[in-house]
């Protein structure tokens, strides 16, 4: 699509966004920096700093994103790089586990270390489901799924640790999977602070 295109689609929904999160009382916008063609990462960098320019609100949460996603290299996927996207433009961050998963097994690097490293960060929402073990794509599975490889020890001593930072669940598929979901959830939160 021409970039004429996608600007203007970009600012329709920005207005959405807002708009909806006016009339719902929403404190929380979860907002994605972006992807980028391959060698255009400052390009894209340059861009998302005009655009926090253009959208400056408060509620703004900046989310961290795997570090590709079906080729094309996404912007933000370490703490270090949320950081530098937001400046002071953006002050909230949203960690997402399975993108951090997602990232440190593409750059071959700790989860437990990037992890960390988000203890510098206002983080106020956590997303939370599981990646197959070695994955670099986020296909938002069940936390007990078979082929799980998010480090869940990791992840619930953080949230040990945040018990105010509220997590949401995050799955593609049949509703009812929530439901489930949230008895594991509860139950992998006692198994860890029981001391796993």
């Amino acid at each position: 699509r021409p970039l004429a295109v996608i600007e203007a689609h970009i600012e329709e929904a920005m207005n959405q966004a807002f708009e909806a999160a006016d009339t719902l009382g929403a404190e929380t916008i979860v907002l994605h920096a972006g992807r980028y063609e391959p060698g255009g990462r400052a390009a894209a960098e340059e861009t998302f700093a005009a655009f926090l320019d253009r959208h400056n609100d408060p509620r703004l949460t900046l989310e961290n994103l795997p570090a590709v996603h079906a080729g094309c290299p996404l912007l933000g996927n370490t703490a270090g790089e949320l950081a530098a996207l937001a400046g002071t433009k953006i002050t909230r961050f949203c960690l997402d586990f399975p993108h951090l998963a997602c990232t440190t097994n593409y750059r071959q690097i700790s989860f437990a270390e990037e992890l960390a490293r988000f203890e510098a960060l206002n983080v106020t929402l956590h997303h939370l489901s599981n990646v197959r073990r070695g994955s670099i794509t986020d296909e938002h599975l069940e936390l007990d799924h078979p082929e799980g490889g998010l480090d869940l020890e990791a992840v619930f001593s953080r949230l040990r640790r945040h018990p105010e930072i509220p997590t949401v669940l995050e799955y593609k598929r049949d509703p009812a999977v929530y439901l489930s979901q949230v008895r594991v959830f509860a139950r992998l939160r006692e198994e860890y602070r029981a001391g796993g």
